[in-house]
C-alpha cells in the first residue's frame, strides 16, 4: 500500500494521527535507502582508475557487495 505513495505523501501520512505507516514502515524506506547508497558507491567506484589498480581479491569484494 505504502510503496505506491510519493515521498510527500507518505510523509503526510506518517505525521498524520495514523497509526500506520509507523516505525517499521520507516525502518524498511531507511535500509531501503541506505543500500541503495551503498549501490550507487559501487557502482560509480567500478571502472575508476583506483578500482582498476586493486587486487582482483579486492575488486571482487566490491562486486559481490553491489550483487547483494
Amino acid at each position: 500500500m505504502f510503496k505506491k505513495l510519493t515521498v510527500t505523501e507518505f510523509l503526510n501520512e506518517l505525521s498524520s494521527n495514523s497509526p500506520a505507516p509507523g516505525g517499521g514502515s520507516v525502518a524498511a524506506l531507511s535500509s531501503s535507502l541506505s543500500a541503495s547508497l551503498g549501490s550507487m558507491v559501487a557502482n560509480l567506484t567500478i571502472g575508476k582508475k583506483s578500482y582498476n589498480e586493486l587486487q582482483e581479491e579486492e575488486k571482487l569484494k566490491v562486486q559481490d557487495a553491489l550483487k547483494k
